[in-house]
């Protein structure tokens, strides 16, 4: 029943122009940008001095630095989203190199 909900939203999409559908998502891609932005402390900085907030095309993804297992390893709990604390999250202990 569950994925029946999803229907209508698919069929709206469905019918969109390629030019339409990109519209959205980079709206929705600027508006996540811009909460991470402001709301992490760690994306803050490894952002710091790029102009996120110019990105208007998936072409200017490519001005993003990518972010590794170990670079938030490392700023873990120091720079959770904030509002949150080490209580609200689950800790994955693994051995470094293996994946998930």
């Amino acid at each position: 029943m569950r994925q029946i909900s999803f229907l209508p939203g698919i069929l709206t999409r469905e019918w969109k122009k390629k030019d339409e559908i990109e519209r959205i998502a980079l709206k929705m891609l600027r508006s996540l940008l811009k909460g991470v932005y402001c709301m992490n402390l760690f994306y803050k900085r490894k952002f710091e001095g790029l102009p996120v907030t110019d990105i208007k095309t998936l072409d200017d993804l490519k001005i993003l630095p990518f972010t590794t297992e170990d670079e938030l390893r490392e700023a873990f709990p120091r720079d959770l989203f904030l509002g949150y604390t080490t209580r609200d999250c689950i800790q994955i202990i693994q051995k470094k190199g293996e994946g998930l």
